[in-house]
C-alpha cells in the first residue's frame, strides 16, 4: 500500500503539469527547474519538464457522478478531477483553491466562499458556487447513500436532511 500512496503522490506532483494550464508556476532562482506545484512546493531539480510527463490513473471505467455511491472504490483518482473551495499546505494552514478568499461570520455559522474567476468546466463553462451547492445537496441526497456523509454533520440541517427528516431544499 505504500507504493501505492507514493505513487499517486508522484503522479499528483509530475502527470499534471502538462494537462492543467497554471498548475505549475516559474518562481525564484533557488528551484533550478522553475517550476511549483499547485500547493507551492518546488519540483526536484532533475523532475523533467511537465510536458514531458504523464499521469497513470489506475481506476475503473465508469462515469464520474458513480463517486458518492462508494468512496472506496477508486477514490484517488476522483481527487484529481475536483478543485475543492480549500486545500491545506504541508503546515496544515488553510489556503484558497477554487475560493480566492472567504468570510466568516462573528458566530462562526456562516462561511462565504469568493470563486477564483477563470475556473471552469472541460466544456469551457464558468465554475460557479451553484456548482459546488449541487455537489453537497448531492452528497446529503439519502438516494445517493454516501458513506461518508457524516463528514458534513455540522452543515445546517445536514443530518436532518440525510435521515429524511427534512427535505433536500433545507440544506
Amino acid at each position: 500500500m505504500p507504493y501505492l500512496r507514493r505513487l499517486l503522490i508522484v503522479a499528483i506532483l509530475f502527470g499534471l503539469g502538462s494537462k492543467i494550464p497554471g498548475l505549475f508556476a516559474v518562481t525564484d532562482s533557488e528551484n533550478t527547474n522553475g517550476y511549483v506545484n499547485s500547493t507551492g512546493v518546488p519540483l526536484p531539480p532533475d523532475a523533467a519538464p511537465p510536458e514531458q510527463q504523464v499521469l497513470i490513473q489506475f481506476s475503473e471505467d465508469r462515469p464520474y457522478n458513480e463517486w458518492f455511491r462508494s468512496i472506496y472504490k477508486g477514490a484517488a483518482g476522483k481527487y484529481l478531477i475536483g478543485e475543492p473551495l480549500t486545500r491545506v499546505n504541508r503546515n496544515f494552514e488553510l489556503r484558497g483553491s477554487a475560493a480566492e478568499r472567504w468570510t466568516v461570520s462573528e458566530d462562526d455559522l456562516t462561511w462565504t466562499f469568493y470563486i477564483r474567476p477563470g475556473l471552469q468546466w472541460s466544456d469551457g463553462v464558468q465554475l460557479t458556487a451553484h456548482d459546488y451547492v449541487f455537489s453537497l445537496k448531492r452528497a446529503a441526497d439519502p438516494k445517493t447513500a454516501y458513506d461518508f456523509g457524516w463528514y458534513y454533520q455540522d452543515i445546517k440541517n445536514w443530518t436532518d436532511v440525510v435521515s429524511r427528516k427534512k427535505p433536500l431544499g433545507d440544506l
